[in-house]
């Protein structure tokens, strides 16, 4: 019944529950998973992994992939990668912004919590010039609340806003970033033009890996990358975080026993609940258990 950050998640619930009997000698730490591939004659999977440089492969009959979307950022244009080193794909560290952004002017392009602690943090560790970019008419204030610390959060932006310590650009759909001298200029599908950027903020969410899954065919929606039955009630322009609604079978992307838990199951789509994670993942083990009678 709490909403811990990241921190707390990790010291309150990932560490005690790797020490549990049964677990505890069942984790693979320092691996990297390279190849999952599926034989038709046999009806197995094969999951190969690399740990201290060794190669490894090993069978199962089903596969749960909670590998999240950690580190595959969502794409901001065609032509993002030339700028790579003017784009920080993250929140910032109190410490980035002090020796990067002073008398500097920031461009932050994302709708949700992410980005709103972005210019919560440079405002307070900085003066920099700030400009917010959303593809929306407004902010996602007051209709995407999942607990105390989000409504604390909202109030701070909105306050901020009220003090012009924020220039707010709505309905700035990125089409196009180019340079002129040492600055960018970001241009809009409607034509608007932000210039003299420079740096941005890029925090639009991540994407779901499935690049190293061979011979497993997959249902997924082009526009979330995500279960074509999921994808109408994860769209964040109808649904915010806790207006969701979901079950085990929403998420079936093929027909094999190969299972996607956690957020990468939602694609590019970022509202999403550990909460509502729990109730799905109840329901693949209760799947999972019936189907081979074995936990």
């Amino acid at each position: 019944q709490e909403y811990p950050n990241g921190n707390q998640f990790i010291k309150e619930y990932l560490f005690p529950l790797a020490q549990k009997e049964g677990i505890k000698n069942k984790l693979q730490l320092n691996s990297k998973v390279v190849k999952v591939a599926f034989d038709m004659k046999t009806k197995l999977f094969s999951t190969t992994y690399y740990k201290n440089d060794k190669e490894i492969a090993i069978t199962s009959k089903t596969i749960i992939d909670a590998s999240g979307n950690w580190s595959n950022y969502n794409q901001l244009t065609t032509q993002a990668n030339k700028f790579e080193q003017f784009i920080i794909k993250e929140i910032p560290s109190p410490e980035k912004i002090e020796n990067l952004f002073k008398e500097k002017s920031i461009a932050i392009i994302g709708n949700g919590h992410s980005a709103m602690n972005s210019i919560l943090l440079i405002s307070k560790y900085s003066n920099a010039k700030i400009s917010w970019i959303i593809r929306g008419n407004t902010p996602k204030i007051d209709n995407s609340k999942v607990g105390g610390r989000s409504k604390a959060l909202e109030e701070r932006i909105s306050a901020l806003l009220r003090q012009n310590r924020i220039s707010l650009m709505s309905n700035f759909e990125l089409s196009d970033i180019s340079k002129k001298k040492e600055q960018l200029v970001l241009s809009s599908e409607s034509g608007e033009i932000l210039s003299e950027i420079d740096f941005i903020i890029q925090n639009i969410g991540n994407n779901a890996d499935y690049s190293y899954l061979e011979n497993i065919p997959l249902h997924l929606d082009s526009k979330f990358n995500a279960s074509e039955k999921l994808s109408q009630k994860i769209d964040s322009i109808n649904h915010t975080c806790n207006t969701l609604s979901y079950d085990f079978a929403d998420l079936k992307i093929t027909d094999l026993d190969y299972f996607v838990v956690g957020i990468k199951s939602f694609g590019k789509a970022s509202n999403f609940l550990l909460r509502s994670g729990y109730n799905v993942l109840d329901a693949l083990i209760n799947h999972v258990k019936i189907k081979s009678n074995e936990y």
